[in-house]
């Protein structure tokens, strides 16, 4: 566990009599810290941004399709009476490509709102 970051280990330890020194101390937590990281598994966490994209209906197919292209994904679908819009989540160093290709694609007719980051965990395969 010694690659994991930003990890905050809470141990607690009741007085039982036995007075352990510092080093006592020391590797009594250690032990109770190493025991907990193992026992608790590592998910590796990605930087998404979140975006709103407001488009007729005739463009649905693109935005979604491209949504994919930029490793992303359609978190929701609101279909309104002239215009849909499609929440989209994508890779931050994707993002900016992403909104390119979409106005390049729907000729300046989509609108896009609402650029937010998000954080998405994924677990590490062989971990618990």
């Amino acid at each position: 566990m010694s690659d994991s970051f930003y990890v905050t280990v809470v141990g607690t330890r009741y007085f039982g009599g036995v007075k352990l020194g510092i080093g006592g101390l020391v590797r009594a937590y250690r032990a109770c810290a190493t025991a907990g990281l193992d026992e608790a598994g590592r998910s590796a966490q990605t930087q998404f941004g979140s975006l709103s994209v407001i488009v007729p209906y005739d463009l649905v197919g693109i935005v979604m399709r491209e949504a994919a292209v930029a490793a992303g994904e359609v978190a929701s679908v609101d279909y309104r009476e002239s215009e849909v819009c499609i929440c989209c989540l994508a890779p931050l160093g994707k993002i900016e490509d992403f909104v390119i290709k979409l106005s390049d694609l729907t000729r300046g007719k989509a609108k896009i709102i609402n650029v937010n980051t998000k954080y998405k965990g994924k677990a590490v395969e062989g971990q618990r």
